[in-house]
């Protein structure tokens, strides 16, 4: 098998199995769990503190420092929104993609 992740998407409330459910998910072979919203990446980080978690919806950048606190991997949006933190390019290593278009931006 090729692929390296197995994304599992947890959104709204684990649509309506609450996230408690993101171990289960885990054992069932997903290795990565998508998300909505900040909020619940942080509540998925409560029951799982290693899975890597990705929040699809764009998410302010002041709240940067809850992000690195909970390893949670964002969604670059535009390049506005990359360009407006210095400290997202240290995390991109200088190549960054858009998921969407599959165009290498930098």
């Amino acid at each position: 098998n090729e692929y390296k992740y197995y994304i599992g998407v947890l959104k709204g409330n684990g649509y309506g199995h609450s996230e408690y459910i993101v171990n289960t998910m885990i054992e069932s072979g997903i290795n990565y769990i998508a998300v909505s919203s900040l909020k619940e990446a942080i509540c998925v980080r409560k029951y799982n503190k290693e899975i890597p978690i990705l929040c699809l919806e764009p998410i302010e950048l002041e709240y940067i420092d809850e992000i690195i606190k909970n390893n949670i991997t964002l969604t670059i949006h535009e390049l506005n929104y990359f360009n407006k933190s210095p400290i997202l390019s240290i995390f991109c290593n200088n190549s960054l993609y858009f998921i969407s278009s599959c165009k290498k931006l930098l």
